[in-house]
């Protein structure tokens, strides 16, 4: 089974452990409600900074600039260790720098790099994420094959969404897929599709005054569903 097959397994397994669960009330209401993927999004250039983890002269995962910060998956950065240097392309104006920064921590599958090798950063503080719950997906699009169209801006755009369920690394059966993750990590299943360097995405809660609260990033997906790493 490749990992591609994998995900699409796991995600299923999640999809169908929504129907067996109990605290999801009217479920066929609810599953009419979200069954439907969005398909329309708003294309944007969205407001810098922003960034993308580099592979060479190719983004190969999207990232999250918040304050001194930048998450991405964790599976993004597999290999390095804490205080390891990583390439990223970072956007504060209108063009596109490439900038080293460092490797703090992994966590769930959420990595945390800092701007300096010394410094302590402090994740978001974790907001409670619950099944129906309004949010937005910030994702890169990583589809050219020409480097200098990442130099010239960081193309991502904003497709809204809600949170279906919210389950542990091991009810979803990503400590299959991630074997050093705790079992306990969480994880949102949202009907927000997504495709190959979407991983790292940020993703906002919506609150009832309309602010974001960055809750996690994207770890993994298909065309029609997301599992988000949360904080």
């Amino acid at each position: 089974m490749t990992k591609r097959h994998l995900i699409a397994f796991l995600i299923g397994c999640a999809v169908a452990g929504i129907a067996k669960s109990e605290p999801v009330k009217d479920f066929v209401d609810f599953v009419r409600s979200v069954s439907q993927p969005r398909l329309s999004f708003r294309t944007v250039f969205h407001t810098p900074p922003r960034a993308m983890v580099m592979e060479g002269e190719f983004p190969v995962c999207s990232a999250t600039v918040e304050g001194d910060a930048i998450y991405t998956a964790g599976h993004c950065v597999r290999g390095k260790k804490e205080g390891d240097e990583v390439e990223v392309l970072l956007q504060r104006g209108s063009i596109p720098i490439r900038q080293t920064v460092y490797l703090q921590e992994v966590y769930s599958d959420i990595a945390v790099l800092s701007f300096s090798k010394t410094a302590k950063v402090k994740p978001p503080t974790a907001v409670k994420v619950k099944a129906g719950a309004r949010v937005v997906a910030v994702m890169g699009i990583l589809f050219a094959d020409d480097p200098d169209v990442y130099r010239a801006s960081l193309p991502y755009f904003e497709r809204e969404g809600k949170v279906l369920a919210v389950f542990t690394a091991k009810e979803i059966g990503m400590t299959d897929l991630l074997p050093d993750i705790s079992p306990t990590a969480e994880f949102a299943l949202i009907d927000i599709g997504s495709f190959g360097g979407n991983s790292g995405s940020g993703v906002y809660l919506i609150d009832e005054q309309g602010k974001r609260h960055l809750i996690g990033v994207v770890s993994a997906g298909v065309s029609d569903y997301t599992v988000v790493a949360l904080f």
